[in-house]
């Protein structure tokens, strides 16, 4: 799974802070009552250790935890918990906040490597999502 992945999470944060239309994904429908936001997955897969760092235009996660699932006739599920730090200059509301997420890697119509699944947040934020990420290295 090592590599860069590109795509987009789909937020269901309806806070204080209005999203910034730079950080806002071309596929982003405003009637939903989901905000399609651009992101980008950094894995670095060794024999013993696997490490996730996300960003968004408003802030950047790393995994504090991870695993790779893989049974027979499913696709192979990484699930990890992260540590998210929001930039400084976004609102209190987005303070530091813990989080899990579920990617399973798959393949498009294309033949292309894919992560998809989806994300929760801890106390304080609940807020929960899709993501979906297309390797790009």
């Amino acid at each position: 799974m090592s590599g860069e992945w590109e795509g987009w999470i789909e937020t269901s944060y309806d806070g204080d802070y209005e999203i910034p239309e730079e950080a806002l994904h071309t596929d982003n429908d405003p009637d939903s009552d989901y905000t399609r936001m651009i992101g980008n997955l950094h894995i670095t897969q060794r024999w013993r250790k696997i490490n996730i760092h996300f960003v968004t235009y408003t802030s950047a996660s790393d995994s504090v935890g991870a695993t790779i699932l893989a049974s027979d006739g499913r696709w192979p599920t990484l699930s990890y918990q992260y540590e998210n730090q929001p930039d400084s200059d976004t609102p209190k509301t987005m303070s530091l906040h813990h989080g899990t997420t579920n990617l399973e890697l798959k393949k498009d119509e294309n033949e292309d490597d894919i992560l998809e699944g989806f994300y929760y947040t801890g106390n304080g934020r609940r807020n929960h999502g899709k993501m979906h990420f297309k390797r790009v290295d």
